[in-house]
């Protein structure tokens, strides 16, 4: 609506394209034609504003969220690093370290993704969980996953889920899986541990069971 209203201001060209881009993260919306939209909105931002904090912020996270080829990741922490040096209120530090991990996980670089993704604060453990653990540090893994875990246990404990189960700790994941709320049993993910879980026991029942409640999108 605000770009209807004054089409020439780039700042509200970058907030559309964010507000895009979190349709895209959240899989609400993960069409080519939202990808489109939003590469389209960072043309607009970058011809209006190119300088402005908000049009390279939002230029830096498409180029790490939208499918993009490895050298995007690297163009991305150029655009984060200078912004981060020229602006480091705007936007907050803990939005650009956030996106600088998810730049160096992309990049393969997981440990110090890791790092980055832990110093981001409590909002990025899950993220950092999953950087140390794609870099083969499970416990490091473990101890965020628990951390976000503390302030948000559904359903962020399934990140603990992965981590044990990656770790080969299945009374430890058994435990997490019957401590969830029955609501949270749903869904692709605890229904797909569910699953492993009765194959590793070979508990038939339970396994069809599971199966047959798993999102047929995706079964």
């Amino acid at each position: 609506r605000a770009t209807t209203m004054d089409d020439l201001d780039g700042e509200v060209w970058a907030i559309s394209a964010l507000v895009d881009l979190s349709a895209y993260e959240m899989f609400w919306d993960h069409s080519e034609q939202r990808r489109d939209a939003i590469r389209a909105k960072i043309v607009k931002a970058k011809g209006l504003a190119p300088r402005a904090p908000l049009t390279r912020y939002a230029e830096a996270k498409s180029l790490i969220r939208l499918d993009a080829p490895p050298d995007s990741f690297t163009a991305a922490l150029e655009i984060l690093q200078a912004l981060r040096a020229e602006h480091p209120r705007e936007p907050d530090e803990p939005l650009i370290l956030g996106l600088i991990g998810l730049a160096q996980q992309g990049q393969g670089r997981y440990e110090d993704a890791g790092r980055t993704l832990e110093r981001a604060g409590l909002g990025w453990a899950n993220a950092a969980s999953w950087a140390y653990l794609l870099g083969g540090d499970l416990p490091q893994a473990l101890v965020m996953a628990k951390r976000q875990a503390s302030v948000d246990p559904v359903p962020r404990r399934l990140q603990e889920a992965v981590v044990q189960f990656a770790r080969g700790d299945l009374a430890a994941l058994q435990a997490i899986l019957d401590g969830l709320p029955v609501a949270a049993r749903v869904g692709e993910f605890p229904l797909s541990m569910a699953i492993a879980m009765a194959y590793l026991h070979r508990d038939a029942d339970v396994l069809l069971e599971a199966a047959r409640r798993y999102p047929q999108p995706f079964f």
